[in-house]
């Protein structure tokens, strides 16, 4: 995507430093044209300068600007907000005195809403500190990022530049949402001196393990002769990740060692260890694997090899012959349940 962040400030770095991390490119418009073109020297990734003057044709305008700068950035872009994505990352406070301001819209993000129609408002990373963002976790947690906006497709576009950053995107729900959560940004702020943070804290929602809604994740090791066959080659519930058959195909889908079963047995394995590190696990997390083969007398020597491969916590082996596997030449297949802990 192609990413337009209006401000040079540090959130503005952080948030570009996010885009970029997940191959984005980003284009930064600021009042000062200088101090564009020096954050941009300091960012690595496909980075340009604009201004104000120049057209808004990105998929998704970030304001990374002080609450107080909303209508002169409103007043200097105009219409070319109305149909973008338009991020609004501000919190109504009045730095003076560090008190909340009252917003008669309810927040800001609805207060953009009304002064530019059109535009596809989504509040988000106003609950995140620039430090943090840039680093995109604490204490090894990925940050939250809650996405607040009554139009459900641009917060997906959103959600999804969140989440190509090594962020969690969490929807808060509509832009209603986004009154409170510039109360809790406002309160996140305020909490840094009592708790001596120094603003390198950040907002998480955690939940006791094995309490959280079981989500499916399905992972791709990349390979292009399944994608016709109309399934996932590793599937993950909660814990659990269940593992395809694995074949002694090559990534071109190329059948290898015929008539080798220790052969196509390594293959397998080499397979099988492929999809398990798509989904960040190896060998040793396997609980379980079914072997089906065209011939019960190639098992001793299948062993063999599945030895060389699994060497501690063993899992659960059933074996099943079968009269034919899905390609000319196969003699076996493997699928495995492992699990993510």
């Amino acid at each position: 995507m192609d990413i337009t962040i209006i401000g040079t400030g540090n959130m503005a770095r952080s948030i570009a430093i996010r885009a970029l991390a997940g191959g984005h490119t980003v284009t930064l418009h600021g009042t000062d044209a200088t101090k564009a073109s020096e954050l941009a020297a300091e960012l690595s990734g496909d980075v340009r300068t604009g201004t104000a003057a120049d057209p808004l044709d990105g998929d998704v305008v970030v304001l990374a600007i002080p609450y107080t700068a909303i209508d002169d950035v409103i007043g200097a872009y105009g219409d070319q907000l109305s149909g973008e994505v338009v991020v609004d990352i501000t919190n109504p406070v009045d730095f003076s005195s560090f008190t909340p301001l009252t917003v008669e819209a309810g927040s800001a993000a609805a207060e953009i809403a009304q002064k530019a129609p059109g535009a596809r408002v989504v509040k988000a990373f106003n609950t995140t500190f620039a430090g943090p963002l840039a680093a995109g976790q604490v204490d090894g947690q990925a940050l939250d990022v809650f996405l607040a906006s009554d139009d459900e497709e641009a917060k997906r576009t959103v959600g999804q530049l969140v989440e190509d950053g090594g962020l969690r995107a969490i929807d808060a729900g509509p832009l209603a949402r986004a009154h409170e959560l510039e109360a809790l940004g406002y309160l996140h702020m305020a909490l840094q001196q009592p708790l001596g943070t120094s603003f390198a804290s950040t907002v998480k929602v955690l939940a006791q393990k094995g309490a959280q809604r079981a989500v499916k994740e399905v992972f791709d090791p990349g390979w292009e002769w399944d994608k016709p066959w109309g399934y996932s080659q590793a599937v993950r519930v909660g814990e659990t990740v269940l593992v395809s058959g694995q074949t002694p195909l090559d990534s071109h889908g190329n059948l290898l060692h015929e008539g080798d079963i220790r052969g196509q047995t390594r293959q397998v394995f080499e397979n099988l260890k492929t999809v398990l590190a798509a989904a960040e696990l190896s060998l040793d997390q396997v609980v379980e694997i079914v072997s089906y083969h065209t011939n019960m007398s190639d098992i001793a020597a299948m062993n063999e090899v599945k030895a060389e491969y699994l060497t501690k916590n063993l899992p659960a082996w059933t074996a099943v012959g079968v009269t034919s596997l899905a390609f000319p030449g196969q003699l076996l297949e493997i699928k495995a349940m492992a699990v993510a802990s």
